[in-house]
């Protein structure tokens, strides 16, 4: 796919949101607007700004976190581009204030490396964000990569071929987030979506805080509502660790004393005033309120219905005029007792009429004086409720899991995988890919992007009846050249195997074989598959013929007797195979041919990845 071509699916599916952008207002988001955030432009920068530039995309770009908190309120755009060289272990907590702020809900969060960082890696993925893009990638991968991670719509990212098959060990793990939890059960949000009663296995913070390997959680309920971080699924489970390391307990109930027990109230709101945006956050407290704002029109039309909001505020000019048919459209995905507080000097010239009466709609010019208490209110309790849970702070360690599954790689090259695993695992999921093939080329586990899931029916992997598609996203190119180097290595081997094989069947002394075809394609051959299927060798032997006591056969006394039909069919047929077989040993193509035909795919491959070798750390 060219730079010209990937503009049709840049500009068909990720800008769905320019147009609403303009009839909201300025304030509002722009899909045409991103920000780049980055010290310095570096050329291999300045090269991908000038591509999005051709696309009609127009960059931003901002020095720092500072100068993105100042600007980004007054113009809130849907996708931001981070540099990983302003990122170190000391001010890596920034991403997490960043990505949990209310003012940021529903952004697009990329990731821009330009070394190798994987601490930093592995805290993007953790946070959600919705990809992690090397500086490096050619122009045409990268602008695929980011059209396919800013996409606001359901998009098609094209799997590069040739792909190697092979059927290898790995495992995933795959990023979760604790939302609450008690002694005996928590509310994990992931993009895994095992069935009810699935047993998994939990690692990350909860597992260190408690000193454990892992804990052992066994799904009681999936929901798709109430979610509180950027995940599309929560599971609610009941989790145990080992009966040994029972006293260790003790360290979590401690936690949960020096935490408030009570449940946030979750408030939506759609406001396009920054200062009004800005005096609600002042006034509301993080662990008495949860608060999202809409960042644009189809946010706030289908967002409602993951967050489950107990209370709903919205700027008058955000239901009104053109924009009252999303407002309405919001309407029917929410439950009509929800209070809908409605604020701006234009609430009272507009009566309402066509709206249902059956919702709560409430009118204030401005935002009330005692604010908290009266969102309480109207939630229609006089007081926060105590919980019988408690809810973690967001960006606690604790917070940060990941569940481990395991998996088969089916299919791989330098930029993508296919995995085979038990569970189905939604589009745009980041996770960590462990392989011992992974290990040997590249020294460390890599990280892999879900761009498609789908049920199989391959027999031998029906433990893994679940096909991902997904890209290799933290592989830069040094890397990508031993991957590939690798695959090469292993397809030539596999080839060599396969022609000795052949080899060794065609000087079988005293046997008439029938082998089966064999498949080397890349795409379509499993390793652990003999690449020379199992021969049926046929001897014709004196076993129907008069053996005498000194052990010769005696020709002159032979005595075949009555054969049945039966027999006489079977024996003709494997005659005429063994002269088929014959014929195409002595006409048939040579071993160099054939050795050439299967090597096609392989210098298809070779030329795709061709490059001269370089030092593996150079950029």
């Amino acid at each position: 796919m060219t730079v010209q071509r990937a503009s049709g699916l840049m500009l068909g599916a990720m800008f769905t949101d320019g147009k609403e952008a303009e009839e909201c207002g300025d304030h509002m988001t722009s899909g045409r607007e991103i920000y780049w955030i980055s010290a310095e432009v570096q050329p291999a920068m300045q090269e991908k700004i000038d591509i999005l530039k051709k696309l009609k995309v127009d960059v931003k770009v901002l020095p720092d976190f500072p100068t993105l908190a100042r600007t980004y309120p007054s113009a809130r755009l849907n996708t931001i581009v981070l540099d990983d060289s302003l990122i170190d272990a000391k001010n890596s907590e920034l991403l997490g204030r960043l990505t949990s702020h209310p003012e940021y809900a529903g952004v697009r969060f990329i990731l821009s490396i330009t070394q190798n960082q994987n601490d930093i890696v592995n805290r993007a993925i953790a946070l959600g964000f919705r990809d992690v893009i090397p500086i490096d990638c050619s122009a045409d991968l990268w602008v695929r990569r980011y059209s396919f991670a800013s996409s606001g719509q359901a998009a098609d990212m094209a799997e590069p071929y040739p792909q190697i098959t092979m059927k290898n060990i790995s495992a995933l793990h795959v990023p979760a987030r604790i939302a609450w939890m008690n002694d005996k059960e928590l509310w994990l949000e992931s993009r895994l979506t095992p069935p009810v009663g699935t047993v998994l296995t939990l690692g990350g913070g909860i597992a260190e805080f408690l000193g454990v390997n892992h804990l052992t959680l066994k799904v009681l309920a999936h929901h798709t509502t109430h979610l509180h971080f950027r995940y599309s699924d929560a599971l609610h489970c009941r989790w145990e660790i080992a009966k040994a390391q029972q006293d260790k307990k003790n360290l979590l109930l401690d936690f949960f004393k020096e935490q408030p027990r009570i449940a946030p109230h979750r408030i939506y709101c759609i406001i396009r005033s920054p200062e009004l945006r800005r005096d609600l956050i002042r006034r509301l407290d993080v662990q008495r309120f949860q608060v999202s704002i809409a960042l644009n029109k189809t946010n706030m039309i289908h967002e409602p219905r993951y967050i489950g909001p107990d209370v709903i505020i919205i700027e008058d000019r955000m239901c009104m005029g053109p924009n009252r048919a999303a407002f309405k459209e919001m309407l029917d995905n929410l439950i009509t007792d929800i209070p809908i507080l409605i604020v701006g000097p234009h609430v009272t010239e507009d009566k309402f009429t066509d709206i249902s009466r059956n919702f709560r709609l409430l009118r204030s010019p401005k935002l009330p004086a005692n604010l908290d208490e009266y969102l309480i209110e109207q939630a229609g309790k006089t007081e926060q409720t105590e919980a019988s849970v408690t809810f973690i702070p967001k960006n606690h360690k604790i917070s940060f899991a990941h569940i481990a599954i395991p998996a088969r790689i089916t299919r791989l090259h330098p930029d993508a995988a296919q995995l085979a695993i038990s569970y189905p695992l939604g589009r745009f999921g980041i996770c960590a890919l462990e392989a011992p093939l992974f290990h040997n080329t590249l020294g460390r586990r890599v990280t892999f992007k879900v761009t498609e899931c789908q049920g199989h029916s391959q027999a031998s992997l029906k433990e893994f009846p679940y096909k991902i598609d997904g890209l290799l996203v933290d592989i830069r190119q040094a890397e990508r050249r031993r991957l590939k180097d690798f695959l090469i290595d292993y397809y030539q081997q596999k080839i060599e195997e396969s022609l000795g094989s052949r080899r060794k069947a065609v000087s079988a002394p005293k046997a008439v074989s029938i082998p089966e075809a064999t498949e080397l394609s890349p795409v379509e051959q499993p390793e652990g598959k003999e690449e020379s299927q199992p021969e049926s060798h046929i001897e014709i032997n004196p076993s129907a013929e008069e053996v005498k006591a000194d052990g010769k056969v005696h020709e002159s006394d032979r005595s075949w007797g009555p054969i049945p039909r039966e027999l006489k069919i079977a024996f003709w047929t494997i005659i005429g195979f063994g002269i088929i077989y014959i014929f195409i040993i002595l006409f048939g193509p040579s071993q160099e041919y054939l050795g050439g035909e299967y090597t096609e795919q392989l210098r298809i491959f070779q030329r795709q990845h061709s490059g001269p070798a370089r030092d593996p750390e150079s950029p």
